[in-house]
């Protein structure tokens, strides 16, 4: 007689949940072996940790869960005992002596080679901060948070003693007046604005992990800080990528989220171009001639134009670019202009040999005969304003470069011996200076030393050179016959090429690019196309049409408020437009 074979209900719940544990158990037996592979460790580490961070039972369930069938502790021993009295303030009153006693004595344990008397300097000063700076901004009581400085008193740094005693100046009677100034004091003591209860104790956990550095244990919020480094990476290494403002989220391309991938190289060019502030919004057609130069004024509020029509056209930017002045009295073309440090006045040079200083508000203006300058009928190609007495500083092809009053009186003659073909100054205190003779010289306006700091030879003929106002790190210098270069000048003693740009047309004429704020290079062409290049890697990320001939100049509008819609910059031809180009 054959045996029966026994029957197994294979839709029990009690089956369905072994199997359900078989899996659970080969899925962590897969992901972490025999115990050799360190790296897997490591990451359910780090994702335990995030499980318990996000304060739900649930996922602090789950990290028990974790730790339990793997066997991998997230904390464990002295450590985790630390942790769990510094970030629990309602089960452990860090003002006790005992509990600070406690927490001492376990920092000793974690790492007994440390120094007693700093390790307990330290700590006692980082505990008085967090129960001040929780007592005055979190529970706002000041008597508890003069009760916490009188308490550690002595216990204390001096120097936090004092930051913590100058908080309480700003106290007013209907509390704590909380204004810029004060922001800055609460930057220094890396408190955050609106910080709760919950962040002080995990800033409190991250110093006082300082004093017991631990192979096995993540830094607080590791995982969220990891991925946070390795978005940015990817987000640099990126040639559309564009930064966000502060005025909306980032400015990520439609797909799916970049967490989980980034799609935006396979992406068509249209796509990938919408995410830039490369659409044209509008075009200005007030000019009777060709437009040579364009700038804007340092707040972004204005824009200027200048024509061989012998005629200065100042914009309201922030008015739809309406006509704000205009101003008039050059008999000869204007080469160049420079708007001085409060926006009031432009200073201008023209064809005719004067040089002009005007009066922003009123449209009168100053006028100084250029053979004033250098004893001589010299042209004046270049002029910018220099600080805030409306001194200004002058190049010229005829081998001259100085610094002169309001009254063109001259206060330094540089006496280059080379002819100066272009120039800019950076924050008040670097000349930079391109030559016919292909040199670029910079020199020092730090406490009137006008030292030449150096000088270097280009390979070959630049005919204009820039900066942007937010990165005084770097000059962009534009280069017969098809190219732009990006110079280093952090050391202006040992400046060095950077990068090249490629692509655009210029032979026979001054074209002046200019470098954005937002990682973008930018410059006309003979062609009548500006050409956008990524700043750090140097690819033509496209090539725009919206002028008929060639293109002069571009300039990149200030954006002091860092929002999309200030997010401009304007371009200038010989078609007489003036386009302003930005953001759909």
């Amino acid at each position: 007689m054959g045996t029966k074979r026994r029957q197994v209900n294979t839709n029990s719940p009690e089956t369905r949940a072994s199997a359900s544990e078989r899996a659970i158990q080969s899925v962590l037996s897969r992901s972490i072996g025999n115990g050799t592979n360190g790296t897997n460790k490591e990451m359910l580490k780090l994702i335990s940790q995030y499980f318990y961070n996000l304060g739900n039972p649930v996922f602090s369930q789950l990290a028990d869960e974790i730790s339990e069938r793997t066997g991998v502790k997230l904390i464990d021993g002295p450590i985790g005992r630390l942790q769990e009295m510094i970030t629990s303030p309602k089960r452990y009153n860090l003002s006790q002596l005992e509990v600070q006693s406690e927490l001492i004595r376990l920092i000793a344990e974690i790492d007994p080679s440390s120094n007693d008397l700093s390790r307990y300097s330290f700590a006692m000063s980082c505990f008085a901060k967090h129960l001040f700076l929780e007592a005055l901004l979190i529970s706002n009581n000041v008597q508890r948070a003069v009760s916490v400085l009188r308490d550690f008193s002595g216990n204390i740094e001096e120097s936090l003693s004092g930051d913590l005693t100058d908080l309480l100046m700003d106290e007013k009677p209907n509390g704590i007046s909380v204004d810029g100034i004060f922001q800055k004091k609460l930057q220094r003591l890396n408190w955050p604005a609106d910080c709760t209860i919950k962040q002080s104790r995990e800033l409190l956990l991250g110093e006082i992990m300082q004093l017991v550095p631990s192979a096995d244990t993540p830094a607080p919020n590791r995982l969220v800080k990891l991925m946070g480094e390795a978005l940015s990476y990817e987000q640099i290494t990126n040639p559309y990528y564009f930064p966000p403002f502060k005025d909306s989220s980032t400015l990520s391309l439609p797909s799916v989220s970049p967490i989980y991938r980034d799609n935006s190289l396979v992406l068509p060019v249209e796509t990938r171009l919408n995410s830039l502030p490369v659409h044209l919004k509008r075009s200005l057609l007030l000019h009777e001639n060709e437009v040579w130069f364009v700038k804007y004024s340092h707040t972004g509020h204005f824009l200027a134009s200048a024509s061989t029509d012998k005629m200065i056209i100042i914009y309201d930017a922030d008015d739809n670019y309406s006509v704000y002045k205009k101003l008039t009295g050059h008999e000869g073309s204007i080469i160049y202009f420079s708007w001085s440090d409060d926006d009031t006045k432009l200073i201008t040079s023209s064809f005719d040999q004067n040089t002009k200083i005007w009066d922003v508000e009123s449209g009168t203006c100053t006028t100084i005969h250029n053979e004033s300058f250098f004893a001589s009928n010299a042209r004046v190609w270049s002029i910018e304003f220099l600080g805030e007495d409306n001194i200004f500083v002058v190049g010229s092809p005829d081998k001259e470069l100085g610094i002169f009053d309001k009254d063109g009186f001259m206060v330094h003659n540089f006496s280059p011996n080379y002819r100066v073909d272009d120039l800019t100054v950076i924050n008040n205190d670097i000349l930079c200076a391109v030559t016919h003779s292909c040199n670029l010289m910079i020199f020092n306006l730090k406490d009137k030393d006008y030292k030449l700091l150096s000088t270097v030879k280009i390979t070959q003929k630049p005919t204009a050179i820039t900066h942007s106002p937010s990165d005084p790190k770097h000059i962009l210098i534009n280069v017969k016959p098809d190219q732009i270069q990006l110079w280093n000048i952090e050391d202006p003693e040992r400046p060095y090429l950077q990068n090249k740009y490629y692509g655009l047309q210029q032979s026979d004429f001054i074209i002046r690019g200019c470098m954005s704020d937002r990682n973008l290079i930018l410059s006309g062409s003979e062609d009548g196309l500006v050409y956008v290049w990524n700043t750090r890697f140097g690819n033509l990320i496209t090539s725009l049409a919206g002028h008929k001939s060639l293109i002069n100049c571009i300039a990149w509008r200030p954006n002091p408020n860092g929002t999309k819609a200030g997010c401009e910059w304007a371009s200038c031809g010989d078609d007489r437009r003036v386009n302003i180009w930005g953001f759909k």
